[in-house]
């Protein structure tokens, strides 16, 4: 059901404003993950390939702008329909955490100039674009714990935004001593954070640390930090296996949570009973991550499974062998892989459209991999550098399944 539209105030700008930072590009490349995965005809990958190539050169250019464009390119060939104007459109609350549901504040924000497509306007009021709009919209809970907001658009359909239910927030984050998860809520709420945080959930793991309570299994935590790495985990009861997913150069402790495949990771781990942790990517980052795993809640001795993408990758085959039971790289970054990681299974996945940059050092890895029946190389077709993780993850789950019964 489409809220009711309250009321709506327009504020007329003598030159367009197009804003386009980090934080709009991961909207989009959420977006696109999911895309991604739902539409897998082959004319309709082989369109997109292009554009989400576009968007990795913008990325690592700092045009972030031209990168929400392609993206959104991306997005609109694998849905097979043309670009609307309502893609470059950013919408967010003005305020992300709310006592109870009401009404809330929507703003409307342009991240480049949609030249070239068809007017739209937005819940019937037309849009001009670089020209920043903002409404009052009925609320809708969900599950209790976050609220969703849903408008429509000409001709992109309808678009949601929303945030988190949770009484008496700002007196209890107040009352909260500095920790990484205080750091996270305060940079969420100022719309500074790039992760998808459930306040509620966050706020009460806050409050049970100061208390002294030890957390209890099954459980996602949104930001911890050891040894100096940022750690995000999902951590079952009673875990079978320990996955450490790295992210490639530009990313963060979220990307294997809400990227690479909308969380397919997470999900692939979850079915299994295994703990998924995915710190940001450092030379440290596995030994600080079972260091944290264990310091936490006393896990250890598990078959630890080490993916990571890029420069992920890269520091997936630098680590420690005896840390780890078997490694999955996609598009890694490197030349070789050194002779100690050669006797454990490796799992070696990139596009068929992989970046030429990358492309002699896979091949010498792939030469080291042949021939053995512990490790495996996979091209995948219509594939990029950066869709290549979503494309792989089931398989690299499959092959770690494989090397807990060798």
């Amino acid at each position: 059901m489409i809220p009711a539209l309250l009321s709506a105030v327009v504020w007329a700008q003598p030159t367009p404003q197009y804003v386009a930072t980090r934080f709009e590009m991961g909207t989009r490349l959420k977006r696109l993950d999911a895309a991604w995965l739902k539409y897998r005809r082959p004319e309709l990958r082989q369109a997109a390939v292009p554009y989400v190539q576009q968007a990795v050169q913008a990325f690592f250019g700092g045009q972030y702008g031209r990168a929400c464009l392609a993206l959104d390119s991306a997005t609109a060939a694998l849905e097979d329909r043309p670009r609307y104007a309502s893609d470059a459109v950013d919408l967010a609350v003005k305020t992300r955490v709310i006592d109870s549901v009401s009404p809330v504040t929507v703003n409307l924000t342009w991240a480049y100039d949609p030249k070239g497509t068809p007017t739209e306007s937005w819940e019937s009021l037309p849009l001009k674009a670089g020209v920043p709009y903002e409404r009052k919209v009925e609320a809708e809970s969900r599950r209790g714990a976050k609220f969703d907001v849903v408008t429509r658009f000409s001709l992109g359909g309808t678009r949601s935004t929303g945030g988190s239910i949770a009484p008496g927030f700002e007196a209890r984050l107040a009352q909260l001593q500095p920790s990484p998860l205080k750091q996270l809520l305060e940079e969420f709420v100022h719309g500074k954070s790039e992760a998808s945080v459930d306040v509620g959930a966050a706020l009460g793991l806050a409050e049970m640390a100061q208390r002294g309570e030890k957390t209890k299994l099954p459980v996602e935590i949104p930001l911890a930090v050891y040894d100096g790495v940022r750690i995000r985990a999902m951590i079952p009861n009673r875990p079978k296996a320990v996955v450490i997913a790295l992210h490639g150069a530009g990313g963060s402790e979220n990307m294997f949570f809400e990227a690479y495949g909308a969380g397919l990771g997470v999900r692939e781990a979850e079915r299994r009973g295994w703990a998924f942790i995915s710190p940001a990517s450092k030379a440290n980052s596995v030994k600080a991550s079972l260091a944290w795993l264990k310091s936490e809640f006393n896990i250890e001795g598990l078959p630890v499974f080490v993916m990571g993408h890029r420069m992920g990758g890269g520091i997936a085959i630098q680590t420690d062998p005896d840390l780890v039971k078997a490694i999955a790289l996609f598009g890694p970054a490197g030349n070789t892989i050194p002779d100690e990681m050669l006797r454990k299974p490796i799992f070696l996945a990139y596009g068929e459209q992989e970046m030429s940059i990358l492309m002699s050092g896979i091949g010498r890895m792939s030469e080291q991999l042949k021939g053995s029946a512990s490790q495996e190389v996979r091209t995948y077709p219509r594939c990029e550098h950066l869709m290549i993780v979503a494309d792989a993850l089931p398989d690299a789950f499959e092959f770690f399944e494989r090397a807990t019964k060798r």
